[in-house]
């Protein structure tokens, strides 16, 4: 593949740079770091200019806290950057870098993917089951073992060299990827640079073991084919490759019949003649529906944030065979007028927000 070259001067663009700082603070308007920047946008333009030019961006220490994350609570450590300059450089530099890392990306890499998702995975699941049965008689699920802190910079940086050979460029990434052990979980850079690391293992599955049923979301992975041998030989091929990375797969990988079991990937459960949701997304949209229903009957209004989760936990629904789920669990306790009006709400507040934004944003005339 032909290297990217100049990548580095495209970030010296003030429009870049602007439209940086605009997208950076999407869901972000309401703190008064980043209203101070938007407020005066032309002069931090300016400011990130003489920054990007003079290669002197250096990134500030992050902000680490812990959450517990979906319904089974895994602990993660966040680490959380500035917001001027660190999230607009980390923008900037995807703006520039996201077609070359689209250059050489599997079809079927759909995690953090614009544009792809569990339900565009989900679809060529379903298409495969349903096209081949033969194909898809096994399933092997694989998953890697502390990812994103596994990931090193000198192995990211190793893969970028293949594709990039603007040394100013090269010397950003390896400053972004030196302020912390591993990927930070936070960066906006961080899931790019994961899913790039691991791009050319989706070409070694595709086209080295002619694996040809093949989905991996983030570090979530399943392969397809007609045999168990087959499976097993791509495994240890795959832990091979990964090692050269410095990864290693999860010690409970499985290799299992479809006919006899679902395969729990991307939010759901994939039957040979169906498409559940997974059990605990369920659990968490019951949750969720009787939480806003308590709160409703309290005090008669619905929370933007209550009506936003239930109307998105209901388009899962949408998407998977649970009408008795819905019928039991959903319908009795929704009112969906309510849901929708709220949420119009807070899109009309949000949007005079942005359009005051933009009015900021514009440039100036002389």
């Amino acid at each position: 593949m032909k290297r990217a070259g100049f990548l580095y001067e495209k970030l010296l663009d003030r429009e870049l740079i602007r439209d940086a700082i605009i997208k950076a603070s999407r869901k972000k308007r309401r703190r008064r770091s980043v209203r101070r920047i938007l407020n005066n946008i032309d002069h931090y333009v300016d400011e990130l200019y003489t920054m990007i030019a003079n290669e002197s961006f250096t990134p500030s220490p992050y902000r680490r806290f812990q959450i517990k994350d979906g319904a089974t609570q895994k602990v993660r450590e966040i680490c959380c950057p500035k917001f001027y300059p660190d999230q607009i450089v980390h923008w900037m530099m995807i703006l520039v870098l996201e077609p070359v890392f689209m250059r050489g990306m599997c079809e079927t890499n759909c995690g953090s993917v614009p544009g792809r998702g569990a339900h565009y995975g989900k679809k060529h699941i379903e298409k495969w089951y349903k096209l081949d049965r033969k194909n898809t008689k096994y399933c092997a699920k694989l998953d890697i073992r502390k990812f994103y802190p596994s990931s090193k910079a000198p192995a990211v940086m190793q893969e970028l060299r293949h594709v990039i050979k603007c040394k100013r460029m090269l010397r950003l990434c390896e400053t972004v990827l030196n302020s912390s052990d591993g990927l930070p979980i936070g960066n906006y850079t961080s899931q790019w640079f994961a899913n790039f690391l691991l791009q050319r293992l989706d070409h070694f599955i595709k086209e080295v073991l002619h694996i040809r049923y093949f989905v991996r979301y983030m570090d979530d992975m399943c392969l397809w084919a007609s045999s168990k041998k087959l499976l097993h030989r791509a495994v240890k091929a795959i832990e091979k490759f990964l090692a050269g990375l410095g990864l290693v797969l999860k010690a409970n990988w499985q290799i299992f019949p479809t006919a006899a079991r679902a395969v729990d990937f991307l939010g759901f459960r994939f039957f040979r003649e169906k498409t559940t949701l997974r059990k605990n997304l369920a659990l968490r949209l019951r949750r969720r529906v009787k939480k806003t229903y308590k709160h409703t009957q309290k005090t008669g209004r619905v929370r933007a944030r209550d009506a936003a989760a239930v109307m998105s936990y209901c388009g899962w629904l949408k998407h998977a065979h649970c009408h008795g789920f819905f019928v039991k669990y959903v319908k009795p306790y929704v009112n969906f007028k309510k849901l929708k009006e709220a949420i119009r709400h807070e899109a009309r507040i949000r949007a005079r927000t942005a359009y005051c934004v933009g009015n900021a944003a514009q440039p100036r005339t002389v």
